[in-house]
């Protein structure tokens, strides 16, 4: 069989001129398309990259879950995180957390210790004021220091809560963690500089 025969056709089926006729449509329509859809389509796939590149590294975290309290605070405080319900992202800077959340809040009065005629502490409300005891939820990668954002999360420390509509200092009470992973990284045994006998 000749590719183009007697009467021009290529293959016998279409002419040469009308097949380049036909390209030029085709190619005309696919530049209108990516001139409409292209910057979507490159967004679409941009935002998928992204995506999958978040799930990967939230895949290798561990979660860890801790409380804040939040002590001498004004009622109206606690309020404001009410209103907005639960989960709230944290937030740093003028961004957000990955895989870190306020998942629940609550408040009970705050209470002063004075000394009475007998030298013993009694516990007293501190007026109107409550503390705010925060609970967060994390994804934090197994490293020998646990941190959410910028901080160090440890009992005892001081620890700023801020959400996207809500930001208040306290101090970490609690803490709750799946050691594994922390031990598959080689976490458990920690090696002190010095000899702490000595």
């Amino acid at each position: 069989m000749k590719v183009i025969n007697e009467k021009g056709k290529l293959f016998g089926i279409i002419n040469i001129v009308d097949l380049l006729a036909l390209l030029l449509v085709l190619f005309v329509i696919a530049v209108v398309a990516w001139k409409l859809f292209g910057d979507s389509i490159a967004e679409t796939a941009s935002k998928n990259r992204e995506e999958a590149e978040r799930a990967e590294m939230l895949a290798n975290r561990v979660k860890v879950t801790y409380t804040v309290r939040c002590a001498n605070q004004r009622s109206s405080a606690f309020d404001a995180l009410e209103k907005f319900g639960y989960p709230q992202q944290l937030a740093v800077n003028e961004g957000v957390i990955d895989g870190a959340y306020v998942t629940a809040a609550y408040s009970e009065p705050s209470m002063n210790v004075f000394g009475n005629s007998e030298g013993a502490g009694v516990e007293t409300p501190y007026g109107s004021r409550v503390d705010i005891v925060v609970t967060i939820e994390a994804l934090v990668p197994p490293d020998a220091f646990i941190t959410v954002g910028s901080q160090e999360v440890r009992v005892g420390k001081t620890h700023t809560v801020k959400t996207q509509f809500w930001e208040v200092v306290g101090t970490v009470e609690t803490m709750d963690c799946d050691s594994a992973p922390f031990v598959e990284a080689g976490l458990d045994d920690l090696v002190y500089p010095g000899d702490l006998d000595k």
